[in-house]
């Protein structure tokens, strides 16, 4: 039988896997517009010029888009949580 803690990190890991393909799904629509959007204008676009997501806009926590800073990060290795093992 599974515990509880067990159902929840499965449910966690299911939503953050998701949430990723979402992300990616996200980015390649992006690209496309910019492509498309590119013969159009004379300014060299960038990918931001298009739309700038949350996981892209200043004053996030973490880094590239993670969502826990470094301390976050050390704490939770050194309290022995299940996925740093």
């Amino acid at each position: 039988m599974y515990s509880m803690t067990d159902l929840l990190e499965a449910y966690v890991s299911h939503r953050a896997i998701h949430a990723l393909e979402d992300r990616d799904a996200w980015e390649r629509a992006r690209m496309i517009a910019l492509y498309a959007a590119a013969p159009h204008t004379k300014k060299k676009l960038k990918a931001t010029d298009i739309v700038t997501f949350n996981w892209e806009k200043s004053g996030t926590k973490g880094t590239k888009g993670n969502k826990w800073t470094k301390e976050e990060i050390e704490r939770l290795k050194k309290e022995g949580h299940p996925i740093f093992k």
